[in-house]
């Protein structure tokens, strides 16, 4: 519960606890469980668990303090997030490899979501992370490479850009 309640509390914008979420989404006596509580632990059924997961993430309680307005949809605040989880992860592998730096972008004249550097290699990183959330239907050879590489603002236009 104390791991879960950390998580919880990194990703939510409200106080969200974990005892709160177990008692809404676990022990539930008026609507479907996300997961069954047994006495011998919890049940998680894979299909149900991603469906529920996708509710969680377009839940706008878990977005944050007051519902998203029409200018700015909740899968905009998502992506957002996700872009940012993507950078930590980046980091995260950076490190594993022996670079060290800053956990957070810096703004020198333009800002860097990654720098970190490896003395043993000699060498600096200094990075722009992309999330890219792909659609669907571009999840084929020629279309990822048309729609989502070379379009107007494709990757490869985002990657000129930064090199600029």
């Amino acid at each position: 519960m104390f791991h879960m309640n950390e998580n919880l509390l990194e990703i939510s914008a409200v106080s969200q606890t974990a005892e709160d979420f177990v008692e809404k989404y676990v022990c539930c006596q008026d609507q479907s469980s996300v997961i069954i509580n047994t006495s011998d632990g919890w049940l998680l059924d894979r299909a149900t668990l991603l469906l529920q997961l996708l509710y969680l993430q377009g839940e706008p309680s878990l977005a944050g303090t007051s519902p998203p307005s029409l200018e700015e949809p909740l899968l905009d605040i998502m992506r957002g997030r996700a872009g940012y989880q993507f950078e930590r992860w980046i980091r995260a592998q950076l490190r594993d490899l022996g670079f060290k730096g800053l956990d957070e972008p810096i703004q020198v004249q333009y800002e860097y979501d990654i720098i970190l550097v490896s003395e043993a290699n000699k060498l600096i990183i200094l990075a722009e992370a992309k999330f890219r959330d792909i659609n669907p239907s571009s999840v084929t050879g020629i279309s990822m490479i048309s729609q989502e590489f070379l379009a107007g603002d494709g990757i490869f236009t985002q990657a000129q850009v930064q090199e600029k």
